[in-house]
């Protein structure tokens, strides 16, 4: 199975990324796809879950679960299934 990454941060549904062709950015501090990239590298070797806790910092998720998604929309202050439409069906 290959990894599949996500790009999630509570304002629309989670969008499938690829690292060399996302240019991540943030309100207040501009371009930070070296930051997130660095991040990347340094925790790809980790499980899912290790890389997710730390990675949805910067809003990444790999092979992300339903849960993990829905523990995300509550920290945004959103009911549990918002956004995650084609999370519900899978």
């Amino acid at each position: 199975m290959s990894d599949t990454y996500y790009f999630y941060t509570g304002f629309q549904k989670p969008k499938e990324i690829t690292f060399s062709e996302t240019t991540f950015s943030h309100n207040y501090r501009g371009d930070v796809t070296e930051e997130v990239i660095e991040a990347h590298e340094e925790w790809k070797h980790e499980s899912d879950r290790d890389y997710n806790d730390t990675m949805s910092e910067y809003g990444v998720y790999r092979n992300p679960t339903l849960k993990e998604l829905q523990s995300a929309n509550q920290y945004y202050g959103l009911d549990g299934d918002t956004y995650l439409e084609d999370f519900l069906s899978a």
